[in-house]
C-alpha cells in the first residue's frame, strides 16, 4: 500500500519560499525598528520632588538632572 502524503520535494515551492522570506524579513525589520526607537528616544528631565521625606509624594530614585 502506498502512502498518500504530500510529495516532500514539492513542499518548498517558490511561493512558499517567498512567503517564508517575507515573514522573516518583516520580523527582522520590526525588531530593528523597535531597537532603534528604544535607543534613540531619551526622555528629558522632568520636574520632581528632590526630598525623600516620608509622605512628600513621589520622587526620583536616582536623579540625573
Amino acid at each position: 500500500m502506498m502512502a498518500t502524503g504530500a510529495d516532500p520535494k514539492r513542499f518548498w515551492t517558490p511561493r512558499a519560499m517567498a512567503v517564508a522570506i517575507a515573514i522573516l524579513a518583516l520580523f527582522i525589520v520590526a525588531n530593528t525598528h523597535l531597537l532603534a526607537v528604544s535607543f534613540l528616544s531619551q526622555p528629558d528631565c522632568v520636574p520632581h520632588l528632590k526630598s525623600s521625606a516620608r509622605g512628600a509624594g513621589y520622587h526620583a530614585a536616582g536623579s540625573s538632572c
